[in-house]
């Protein structure tokens, strides 16, 4: 069978490996794997990627060097969270796909006279945006259209979304003791596994978009 070895993340100098990014580390932990292993074949690689330096090739080598590959066991092993992602992406935008939205006006205080209003959608962006690692909370009367806004904020942050903090709205009524594991909580009701739950938490970061805090305490 034929697979390929990209080596394009990995930089040598006079000491050897310089970049420590995730894809390096792997694959230097397969170089290492290569040149301590007694096959001569494998050895052969590690030298011949030794002397060639940093390069994409096709490697035709059997699966039984596959199966104890280091970076394929890790591969193996990790679950697919991009993909769920996408789907909670379309599902998202697909629920917001014709709904009238007029943005609100918002005020920074309720003492704050009425023309003092701002564009609520652009003070909170420019919040998520900025180094404050705090809390923003909106306060309004019931009917004022705070789980309304809530609902289009994630849906524009699901539009720009790339990668990043992942947006994830949470409605802290359906949630039992959401002060105890709500992002687990959350997930599991979106449908991801365990596994790709722990995934989530252990590497991914959230904007968590909590409705009905009046509600529940």
């Amino acid at each position: 069978m034929t697979d390929i070895l990209r080596t394009s993340d990995l930089f040598y100098n006079s000491r050897g490996l310089t970049n420590h990014s995730p894809i390096a580390i792997d694959a230097t932990a397969v170089l290492e794997e290569l040149r301590t292993d007694g096959d001569i074949w494998k050895q052969a690689m590690y030298q011949s990627h030794r002397m060639s330096g940093p390069g994409s090739y096709t490697l035709r080598i059997g699966t039984r060097f596959l199966e104890s590959s280091f970076l394929l066991r890790r591969a193996q092993n990790k679950p697919d969270v991009e993909g769920s992602l996408r789907q909670l992406r379309k599902r998202r935008l697909g629920q917001q796909k014709n709904v009238i939205y007029i943005p609100p006006q918002a005020k920074a205080n309720l003492q704050a006279p009425d023309h003092e209003r701002f564009p609520l959608t652009e003070a909170v962006l420019e919040f998520l945006n900025s180094d404050q690692h705090q809390v923003l909370l909106l306060l309004g009367e019931s009917g004022a259209g705070k789980s309304t806004f809530n609902k289009a904020l994630e849906c524009q942050l699901w539009e720009s979304y790339k990668s990043g903090p992942i947006p994830l709205l949470i409605r802290l009524p359906t949630i039992d003791r959401p002060d105890q594991d709500m992002i687990v909580k959350q997930l599991g009701r979106l449908d991801f596994s365990d596994a790709q739950i722990k995934e989530l938490k252990d590497h991914r970061e959230f904007i968590l978009i909590c409705d009905g805090y009046n509600l529940q305490y």
